[in-house]
């Protein structure tokens, strides 16, 4: 087991490292992107209660602000522009989206399924969409490398001009750096 001065230390050396990194490459290329939780209504988890009291009563301004929730995952460059996609997970009750409130059309840049958790992880009943994962890496059988004169597979979709690039032109020979889209 570490102690805190360790993993403190590692924490550090590990930004350190990544911001060296980081720093070889133009702003638009470097990305990033984490999930987010978002409720309509926030709650404590701490409620006035006798202890072992059975039910405990609690005030919240609607019902359905507790049950309906949102996972967004937005994909955030270092020149602070927003990714060619945003990813939402919508969680109603009924895991369907409600007729009375489609999404609008002519949204093009959000994946969004629903589904009842509103978590990020897959489901057999939840309608499909593709992961980050799933864009750059394909469920379906990757092409040829774009570089001209390669012959080499494409391991990676780039997801900014959308071409495949093989191991060798993404990180070893020639790091892939396409242009603003």
């Amino acid at each position: 087991m570490r102690n805190n001065d360790e993993i403190e230390k590692v924490a550090h050396e590990f930004v350190r490292d990544c911001k060296q990194e980081m720093a070889q490459f133009p702003l638009y290329s470097v990305l990033n992107a984490d999930q987010t939780g978002i409720q309509k209504e926030l709650y404590g988890s701490r409620a006035h209660a006798f202890k072992g009291a059975k039910n405990v009563e609690r005030l919240v301004q609607a019902k359905s602000s507790l049950t309906h929730s949102f996972t967004f995952l937005p994909m955030l460059f270092m020149n602070g522009t927003l990714g060619p996609k945003a990813y939402v997970k919508l969680a109603e009750p009924t895991g369907r989206i409600p007729p009375s409130r489609p999404i609008p059309a002519g949204i093009t840049n959000l994946e969004y399924p629903w589904k009842k958790s509103g978590y990020m992880d897959r489901d057999a009943n939840e309608p499909e969409f593709t992961t980050p994962a799933e864009y750059c890496m394909g469920k379906a059988t990757p092409e040829d490398c774009y570089i001209s004169g390669c012959v080499e597979l494409g391991c990676l979709k780039c997801a900014r001009c959308q071409n495949w690039v093989c191991f060798d032109h993404l990180v070893v020979s020639q790091i892939h750096l396409c242009p603003l889209p």
